[in-house]
């Protein structure tokens, strides 16, 4: 039996059949407890390559940056005990959905900067992708109000290879 993914719009149709949507965020910015959560999700072709230890050497995520507004533009109720905000399923859904009045939260994964190697970035945003399938988009999204986007390499074909994926 051939399976076809649903197209956006019945997504949303769906999504309008149990919730009336009125407001879409369209930048939910989630974040791991720690680096090495992401680096649990790099598939297999990546890791046989050596690239797990090669960019998440320390359990650290990219980099710093140069500059960082206050919180890192984050907001300050939204830090807990388990990590940075955008950490934790139970307190993001309660400030998304029960105390902002958001309808479909539209999640962005976040990747520091591009890299300088394509490969690096790939297997980067791989990771990242996988994990957001598995959480945000699974596991935490009972609710079915979760919706996702890709992070992709700069490289064309590597960007190409990772959206068929």
């Amino acid at each position: 039996m051939n399976h076809v993914s649903p197209s956006v719009a019945e997504t949303l149709e769906r999504a309008e059949a149990t919730v009336p949507v009125r407001i879409v965020d369209c930048g939910i910015h989630v974040n791991p407890r720690h680096g090495m959560e992401i680096a649990e999700f790099m598939p297999e072709e990546w890791v046989a390559r050596g690239f797990r230890e090669l960019l998440f050497a320390g359990g650290m995520l990219g980099t710093s940056v140069i500059f960082a507004p206050p919180n890192e533009g984050r907001r300050a109720d939204a830090f807990t005990p388990s990590g940075p905000p955008g950490s934790d399923p139970a307190v993001t859904g309660r400030q998304l959905f029960d105390e902002s009045g958001v309808d479909i939260a539209i999640i962005i994964p976040i990747m520091e900067k591009n890299l300088a190697n394509p490969e690096h970035e790939a297997a980067m945003a791989a990771s990242m992708n996988n994990r957001l399938a598995k959480t945000w988009l699974g596991e935490y999204n009972g609710h079915g109000r979760y919706k996702g986007t890709l992070r992709i390499s700069t490289d064309p074909d590597l960007a190409a290879a990772e959206i068929d994926r």
